[in-house]
């Protein structure tokens, strides 16, 4: 188990967003214990200059002069988890004391509980990979678990049919928002599951890792370029024998599609069908 003082690496994306990184990493270095955080961000913005630094600045200026954040990139896209990759790689080489933690996190998010590393400390114990309560920015719902148990594969082929069309895109998008609006509370009680409640999938904008995962052989393996990530994990953990468990002990929330339209462009729209035709081919196995 990890001591009091587990080592935790905070792995993020950019992508044109460089202001919203630099605030959020800030945000993370200025909290209770960012001492203890050391943090990559992966550049994912097509044809940029990754030498260009003039965006680090305030506390995130100074991680990267001690070395505590690191950023890196080829001014290539490389994905959701290709971008995670390409930063735990980094992580790797750079950091051989592997850390006890490792958390994948959207830049869009605020974390609103202010000890959270140390509440990382406790759920240490379970040795899984934490869920915590991701609180929608647009409907209030708590975004986790996004699965609750594993899923049938009949709807991620319907879902990779929907998304290939703008106004069944824009139709699906709006009535799910007014579905999560219903369940956050406004006109009826969202029930969170059991502390500590073993769970199917985590909701993809901020999850912790735990060291074993990767001990075991965890890659965050994924053939999607976006999107249904949570499947990919999901399944890896499955065979690695991880389990992923719920725990509101840690809460974020989620400034939901600021990273992505609501209404998807055509080429985001083409990602959320491959994706979901790849999950259905996953969950037929």
């Amino acid at each position: 188990m990890p001591s009091p003082s587990a080592t935790i690496q905070v792995l993020c994306l950019a992508y044109g967003n460089h202001a919203e990184v630099c605030d959020y990493v800030n945000r993370l270095l200025d909290g209770p214990d960012g001492d203890r955080l050391r943090i990559v961000v992966t550049d994912n913005t097509p044809g940029r200059d990754t030498t260009d630094l003039s965006w680090v600045g305030g506390p995130a200026a100074r991680a990267h002069s001690s070395g505590r954040l690191v950023i890196v990139g080829d001014g290539v896209n490389h994905g959701y988890f290709g971008g995670f990759r390409r930063g735990l790689r980094e992580a790797f080489a750079r950091w051989p004391d592997a850390a006890d933690w490792t958390i994948l996190s959207n830049t869009d998010l605020s974390i609103r509980t202010a000890g959270w590393i140390r509440e990382l400390d406790g759920l240490a114990v379970h040795n899984s990979i934490i869920a915590p309560k991701v609180i929608s920015g647009l409907s209030g719902k708590n975004q986790n678990p996004i699965y609750l148990s594993r899923p049938r594969p009949l709807k991620f082929l319907v879902l990779s049919w929907i998304f290939r069309f703008g106004f069944s895109t824009a139709l699906y998008r709006l009535a799910a928002l007014y579905k999560d609006r219903l369940i956050s509370g406004r006109l009826r009680i969202q029930k969170d599951p059991g502390e500590g409640q073993e769970i199917y999938g985590a909701h993809g904008s901020f999850i912790c890792i735990p060291k074993s995962y990767f001990d075991r052989g965890g890659q965050l393996e994924c053939k999607s370029f976006l999107y249904v990530e949570e499947i990919c994990l999901a399944e890896e953990a499955r065979r690695l024998g991880i389990p992923i468990r719920y725990s509101g002990l840690i809460e974020v929330v989620h400034d939901e599609h600021a990273s992505t339209s609501f209404i998807p462009p055509p080429h985001i729209r083409r990602y959320l069908a491959e994706a979901h035709y790849l999950a259905y081919r996953i969950l037929q196995t």
